[in-house]
């Protein structure tokens, strides 16, 4: 439904203009639009990943792997990275955030300016928002130990009965009735 304009003269024409656009901003006395608050909240999200993925390269993350937005930003959204280590980058139009080829075992915080920059009826609004990434390494990753050209003999103790199943775990290919036990 359209609301016709009252008022007479420049500020009755301003008005009628702004109703027909659909701005949903209020124009003042002096023909200026008052923009509303805008609604962008975000939440910052902690992100685990393996150490094995950025030894050799880098890594790189969505922004939505870090930051939440909770109500979404109106109008263009950058972002900045305000402090973090030095081998976390975020790119100031997309967000995305990499982790550097090297960046070592560890929980590392990143704090991040959004900027949404509003837009006809959006005032822009920066939210400082703190990410946290760990950096872990996988369970058995360990270095395994192998022997090249040479023959190894296994000794076992003559008593299989004394000696706990779960022991055998280690090597699930050799079972304890294959040496004699039970």
């Amino acid at each position: 439904m359209m609301k016709k304009a009252v008022s007479s003269g420049f500020f009755g024409l301003l008005c009628a203009l702004l109703l027909l656009s659909g701005t949903t901003g209020r124009a003042d006395a002096a023909g200026a639009v008052n923009k509303t608050a805008n609604p962008m909240k975000v939440n910052g999200k902690s992100v685990s990943v393996n150490e094995s993925d950025i030894k050799n390269r880098s890594k790189y993350l969505d922004i939505s792997k870090v930051i939440e937005f909770t109500k979404k930003a109106k109008g263009p959204v950058r972002y900045k990275k305000l402090s973090g280590n030095r081998k976390i980058l975020v790119d100031p139009a997309t967000g995305k955030i990499t982790l550097m080829k090297g960046l070592g075992r560890g929980t590392y915080t990143v704090n991040v300016r959004v900027l949404a920059k509003g837009n006809n009826n959006y005032k822009k609004k920066n939210t400082d928002v703190k990410c946290t990434i760990q950096v872990y390494k996988k369970a058995g990753t360990s270095k395994r130990v192998s022997f090249k050209g040479k023959n190894y003999k296994l000794s076992l103790s003559d008593d299989f009965n004394t000696f706990n199943k779960n022991k055998w775990a280690f090597c699930p290919q050799i079972k304890r009735a294959d040496l004699g036990g039970e």
